[in-house]
This record gives structure tokens, sequence and C-alpha cells, in this order.
């Protein structure tokens, strides 16, 4: 009968053998044993669950009044200083109107003091005083028509506005088939006829800019001469234009705070206010929020949150990619004790307490707005 392997091989030579093929692993094993038991005792790990922090922006009204258009839909991505409502303005435009017509009778009123002036014109006037008259009356001629101008520029640039959202609005709502592609098309040919008549007209007024420097560069020259003399005629003329060039200043300003532009780059949550509702000044009509992510939130016991401070090291384990592991570090550490948010607690219902810590988010991951992720602060000893 053949012997069974290994009974004829002494009992020293095989425990020889297997001494040295196994001795060798069984001193790795426990070097790594050693090594992790080490480095437990050198390093604390810190658990605990954290949020990307979302930046949400309310877009409130500056004035209140009545809401005479909203350009935006939820989920509308707007652009830094996009006009995304209008509010009404009546007071606005009534003051437009009153300065147009205001600079209209200014100028017949203008226009008959001149006839008078050349009928008066004889022997007796001279030359000089029909030409300080001449230059003087072609001052305020210029500050009448730019008056005129800038008011009309200024009804056209809220009609623009107003143009603009409107086509904003129907662009949102075309892809829910209510409106159709011929109705954007007329919109947008409105839209950019009132933009390339108010471009036209930055030439206009530029040209009557020049000539009023112009003729208050010849008046200015005139005044050098000793027998020159103001025209006392012309000095109700002039306070009247004064007066409706503040108007149309303060029109400017209550434009600009008619229009309601959004702030920064974000995505609509939420519209909270319609065309036509009234609203006071400072109440939220929209509701943005930033695509970039905020620094990654965590709530810490004051024990553990004593224990760690800026640059303290933390693993990342995002809930989205469980299997993915990056390293961060801490931030900055909150000012105070504060209430912990619903998602973040052990157990919703009850009210947690904790020192917010925020970690700083990884550039190797593109980490949306309230991301999700497991958390370990690794406290390092110091010897």
């Amino acid at each position: 009968m053949r012997m069974k392997q290994g009974r004829g091989i002494p009992f020293g030579i095989r425990l020889k053998d297997w001494s040295q093929r196994v001795l060798p692993l069984a001193g790795w094993l426990m070097l790594v044993a050693a090594a992790g038991w080490m480095y437990e005792r050198r390093v604390s790990v810190i658990r605990a669950s954290g949020v990307a922090g979302e930046t949400v922006i309310d877009v409130a009204a500056v004035r209140g009044g009545r809401i005479r258009s909203v350009g935006v839909l939820p989920h509308d991505l707007v652009a830094a200083g996009q006009p995304v409502a209008y509010m009404e303005n009546n007071s606005a435009l009534a003051t437009l109107d009153t300065a147009e017509a205001e600079a209209a009778r200014l100028g017949s009123e203008l226009d008959a003091l001149v006839s008078r002036w050349r009928i008066e014109a004889d022997d007796r006037t001279g030359d000089s005083i029909n030409r300080f008259r001449r230059f003087a009356s072609d001052v305020e001629d210029a500050r009448v028509d730019l008056l005129g101008e800038r008011a009309r520029r200024e009804r056209d640039r809220i009609t623009l506005d107003l143009a603009e959202l409107r086509l904003q609005r129907a662009a949102s709502l075309m892809d829910t088939g209510v409106v159709g592609q011929e109705e954007i098309d007329i919109l947008r040919s409105e839209r950019d006829a009132l933009a390339r008549h108010l471009e036209e007209s930055v030439a206009t007024l530029a040209a009557m800019e020049d000539r009023l420097e112009e003729s208050r560069r010849r008046v200015d020259l005139l005044a050098a001469d000793p027998e020159y003399h103001a025209e006392p005629q012309l000095v109700p003329l002039r306070h009247a234009v004064t007066v409706q060039e503040a108007r149309i200043q303060e029109v400017r300003i209550q434009i600009a705070s008619t229009v309601i532009h959004a702030p920064r780059l974000g995505r609509v949550e939420t519209v909270l206010h319609e065309a036509g509702e009234v609203v006071a000044a400072g109440e939220p009509i929209l509701r943005l929020v930033i695509p970039q992510a905020g620094p990654i939130v965590a709530y810490l016991d004051e024990r553990a949150a004593a224990r760690i401070g800026p640059n303290t090291e933390v693993r990342l384990r995002p809930l989205r990619e469980p299997g993915s592991v990056v390293l961060s570090r801490v931030d900055a550490i909150g000012p105070r004790v504060a209430q912990v948010p619903l998602r973040q607690r052990a157990v919703p219902s009850v009210p947690q307490w904790g020192v917010p810590v925020f970690v700083e988010n990884p550039e190797a991951w593109d980490v949306r707005p309230g991301d999700g992720f497991e958390m370990e602060f690794l406290i390092r000893s110091a010897s």
C-alpha cells in the first residue's frame, strides 16, 4: 500500500518547513495590526452628516404698488441683472407726459418771445443787443428741445422693458404649448424695433447736447463784452425748464425702482406674486436659487466641536456616490449653537442643537446645493 503523503517526513522537518512559510506572513499581519492600532490611537474620528449649503435669494419690490408684469416662470434660469418683473408706475408716466407737454408749451412761448424781439428790433436797439438776445434764446431753445427728447426717451425705455418681459414670459410658456412660435416672432420683432429706435435716439440726444454746449460756449464768449447784459425776459422760461429737468431726473430714479432685476445668476424656484397683485415695499415677488453650492455644513455637539478647528481634515462620502471618498478640510466653526435642520436630526420630530461646522467643497466633485454627505472628522493627537 502507498503511504499517505507526508507520513514519511520526520516531524522536525515538517515543523521547520511550516515555520518558514507561515511565520513571515503572521509577522507581517501583526505589523499591520500594530500599525492600525497605533494609527487608531493617534487619530480619532468624529462622524456626522452634512449638507451642501444653498443660497436662496428673495427678489423683492423696492417700492410698494401693483405688479404690472412678471417675465419669468418657475425653473427659468435668469442672468444677473436680467429684468424679472415690472411694477406699475403711473406717476412716472404722468410726469413724463407733463414734461413733454411743458417742453412744447415753453417752446411756443420762446418762439413768441423771439418773434416779439424781431418786431421790436429797430435802430435804437443796436446790433449788440440783438446778438445778445439771439445767443441767449439759442441756449434756452436747445434746452427745451433736449427736455422733450429726454422725456420721450424715458417713455421709450419703459416700453422696451415691458416688451422684453412679455417676450421672456412668452418664451417660457412656449414649452408648455400655450404660446406658439408665431406669437414669439411677433413679440421679438416688436422688441427689436423698440431697441433700434432707442439706440437711434442716443445719436439724436448726443447731437442735441452738442448743440446746447455750443450755444452756451457762444454766450460765455459774449459775456466778456462790456456791453453784455442778461436778458431778463428769459429768466421765467429758464427756471421753468430747470424744474422739468429735475422732474425727469426724478422719473429716472423712479424707473430704476420700478424695474426689478435678478441680483445674481440663478434659477427661479417660486413665483410668489403675479401681475395685478399689490405688494408692499420689500415684499418678495419671486425666489431664486443660486446654482453654486455653498460650504458643506455639519452640526456637532459642543464637546465634539471643541475638539476640532479650522483646517481639520474631513473624509467626505456623498450620498449620491456612496463608494467615493475624498478629503477636505474644515473652513470655519460657527459662532454660536444653533438648531439643527430637520434633515440632519437624529430623530426628525425631536428638536436638536449643535455647533455648525463649515467644510470646504471638494473640487473633485460637482457639488449641488442640498447634496448630502457622510462625514468623518479626523482628530490627530499631538504625539
